[in-house]
């Protein structure tokens, strides 16, 4: 499987690690942003045009990250909703969803080749509930 946007329908477990989430492009067809290392695991559902990642687990940068995903494609502008929780958060790791710079590490700059230019389209987000106990 090269494409996950090819299937109708996903009913799937996920143990995903690497340099950064951007590169996951060509896989999941989803602009994903610029990030340090991750290490994620869960399930993966699409029904329709709603993809779901659920029982998120796994770290991303020095954040540990846990909670669920919807992203919905069925409308022109996609919608993004969520919750997610975290022990230890550092905002760096999360910059470029939060509206912050992207990171500027070699990763990054690499990675960025990757990602179709014209594929930057904008998708609207609602990620609630974000906790963390402990911070930077």
């Amino acid at each position: 499987m090269t494409n996950l946007t090819e299937l109708s329908e996903v009913d799937a477990t996920f143990d995903l690690q690497g340099q950064n989430l951007e590169s996951l492009y060509r896989l999941a067809g989803v602009v994903l942003p610029s990030t340090p290392l991750y290490k994620l695991r869960g399930t993966l559902t699409r029904r329709g045009q709603v993809w779901a990642a659920e029982n998120i687990r796994g770290v991303l940068g020095s954040s540990d990250l846990s909670g669920a995903l919807s992203f919905d494609t069925a409308k022109k502008t996609p919608l993004l909703t969520g919750k997610v929780r975290s022990k230890v958060l550092d905002f760096a790791d999360l910059a470029p969803v939060i509206g912050l710079a992207p990171p500027t590490t070699q990763s990054a700059k690499t990675n960025a080749s990757s990602t179709p230019k014209g594929k930057l389209a904008a998708a609207a987000a609602r990620l609630s509930g974000m906790q963390a106990k402990r911070c930077c």
